[in-house]
């Protein structure tokens, strides 16, 4: 099921049953009221263009109703059947004129290699190897020379087997199902070697749903292989791919302990009958912890809030030794009888997280509840107290999904524990800049460079609070700015005495008539906030304009949702407003200016 915390519940209830019951008519109804929303309810747009070798036009609305629900207000351009690397290799082509935001591959090892449809057992070792080799020569020259021409995210599904394959036919020396294998894993390799490279899997998807996934006749019919009762399953799955690429993943899992990690409740039950380890069904509790860990191992944050008494719940995690699961994998750790939505907003300011960043997991309904009234910025997932449920929603939650997990991802995690220590340094001392000092700050700050693109783009599609304008650059637009060398497009690198913050933040100024230069975006990650980073940024900035011999800098602040924080930023910085409306204010500044260096912050350019 898809979520969006936006949008009114019927509406959602709607959306997912129309492409759940698989009804053209009922999907068209909803993309219909959709239509109908707020600019805001509709969300950001977002251009998608498809190359196909097989029919998919049946599939369009279903695709729309899945992305519109994330939301974004999706266009949806289909490149003609067959012509790959002519719309994807050639600026020129109708698709790449029209500047997509994204491109997603949709294609079949039968159509690329037709005499794959006849029996392989045909072919000797030599011609089988040839064929092979052949593909994924052409596969590997397509993105070779499609990454070089852009940095557009490009999604490339693996090869489903939609042809029926004889049981035993692995076991032969040459065989559809060993080709089949042997190209998606050099496609999951090519995933690796590119950043901007993304995997539908295809062939997964196709492999779960079973034989119902494909209908055959139409197949032969029209070339179109997905069955009428699988289109909406397969447009989620869609939707589910390329939410990662222009949305928030959650940071924080907040767990209960009873009922959840373990089962039975070890207050009643007592240590020596709660269910954990091997055996059913607490064989399904500890794959749950190992869930969790897994997610721990990608960034994400785990904290514990429980109803209980703090002796019973430390005696689980130091007694039993079937839990995977330790007291110090945690971030943190709550277990009081307050309200959980109280201890999770203690947790949140504690280390400086938005609620939105929370996934809060429960298999009581009213703390559930309790939590939804109280904070309903945090998705709270929606379980039974069935154990399978519990990690059936786990595996199935969005919220999670990362394109790849980055450097930068697992120092947020360290540098979030870091936060900690930060604040009782803070509140140990009175005067704010002599705190500032005492961290022994150091800004690296370097120019927007392949290197560090993808970490670049990445922080423009997440970042809200201390973002000026909230600009989504795909690569391919900050590969544009890169092309002037005039632009001053600059990118900081945070590090303290407790640790490295890895990239987190930027300031862009693109080069205009008259000596002018209008800043584009400025933002920081909400993790260092409270550093005066931004003057070290700002600092860095002057003196490249100043440098450039720039004689007017512009800039602009545009209200959202939730970046108050910044209104007065600019003015704060020595720039002088020259028009204001509700929604945006305008800031001139006539260079040659000279801005004080922030004193509790070294400051490398790199």
């Amino acid at each position: 099921m898809i979520i969006n915390m936006k949008w009114p519940q019927n509406l959602l209830n709607d959306s997912n049953k129309a492409l759940n019951n698989g009804s053209i008519i009922e999907v068209r109804k909803i993309l219909k009221k959709i239509s109908k929303l707020s600019r805001k309810m509709r969300g950001k747009k977002l251009k998608l263009g498809i190359v196909r070798t097989f029919t998919i036009e049946a599939q369009i609305d279903f695709i729309k109703l899945a992305l519109s629900v994330l939301p974004c207000n999706i266009e949806i351009k289909v490149a003609d059947i067959d012509n790959i690397e002519q719309e994807i290799l050639d600026l020129n082509s109708k698709l790449l004129k029209w500047s997509p935001d994204i491109i997603l591959i949709l294609w079949r090892l039968e159509e690329l290699i037709p005499s794959f449809k006849s029996n392989p057992n045909n072919l000797n070792l030599k011609k089988y190897k040839n064929f092979v080799n052949k593909l994924k020569l052409r596969i590997n020259e397509m993105i070779d020379i499609y990454t070089s021409l852009t940095n557009t995210p490009l999604i490339i599904s693996t090869m489903p087997i939609t042809k029926k394959i004889n049981i035993y036919d692995t076991n032969n020396l040459i065989s559809f199902r060993k080709i089949f294998e042997e190209i998606n894993l050099y496609i999951f390799k090519l995933n690796e070697k590119y950043t901007n490279i993304s995997i539908f899997d295809f062939n997964l998807w196709s492999s779960i749903i079973g034989k119902n996934s494909y209908d055959r006749k139409l197949d032969f019919f029209a070339r179109q292989p997905i069955s009428s009762s699988s289109i909406g399953l397969f447009a989620s799955e869609i939707s589910r791919s390329i939410r990662p690429l222009f949305f928030s993943s959650a940071k924080a899992i907040v767990l209960d302990a009873d009922n959840v990690l373990w089962g039975g409740i070890v207050g009643e039950d007592g240590i020596n009958n709660i269910k954990i380890g091997n055996d059913f069904p607490g064989n399904i509790y500890k794959t749950i912890q190992e869930f969790i860990l897994r997610l721990k191992s990608q960034g994400i944050l785990l904290f514990l809030i429980s109803k209980n008494n703090e002796k019973d719940v430390n005696n689980v995690f130091s007694k039993v030794d079937t839990m995977p699961l330790k007291l110090n994998d945690f971030d943190a750790i709550k277990i009081n009888w307050n309200k959980k939505s109280i201890n999770l907003k203690e947790i949140a300011s504690d280390y400086n997280l938005g609620l939105d960043s929370f996934v809060f997991v429960d298999d009581q309904k009213f703390e559930r509840e309790e939590m939804k009234f109280n904070l309903p910025q945090v998705y709270t997932l929606e379980i039974s107290e069935n154990p399978i449920d519990i990690l059936s929603s786990l595996e199935n939650c969005w919220f999670f999904d990362r394109i790849k997990t980055s450097k930068e991802d697992k120092i947020r995690s360290l540098d979030y524990n870091l936060e900690s220590k930060r604040k009782l340094l803070k509140d140990s001392m009175k005067n704010t800049e002599n705190f500032l000092i005492s961290l022994k700050l150091n800004a690296a700050i370097s120019k927007l460079s392949k290197n560090n693109i993808s970490r670049t783009s990445q922080m423009l599609i997440k970042t809200n609070q201390f973002n000026l304008r909230t600009q989504r650059h795909s690569e391919l637009q900050l590969n544009k700015f890169m092309i002037n060398p005039f632009n001053i497009l600059l990118i900081l690198s945070l590090s303290d005495k407790f640790g490295n913050q890895g990239i987190v933040g930027l300031i862009f100024g693109c080069k205009e008539k008259d000596n002018t230069i209008f800043i584009d975006s400025f933002l920081l990650s909400c993790r260092a906030l409270g550093r005066g980073a931004e003057k070290a940024l700002w600092y860095a900035f002057i003196n490249q304009a100043n440098k450039y011999k720039i004689k007017k800098i512009k800039a602009e602040y545009i209200v959202s949702k939730k970046n108050s924080q910044v209104s007065s930023l600019y003015e704060e910085l020595g720039m002088s407003c020259v028009n204001k409306t509700r929604f945006k204010t305008v800031y001139e500044l006539i260079l040659p200016y000279k801005y004080k260096k922030p004193s509790w912050i070294k400051i490398g350019l790199l």
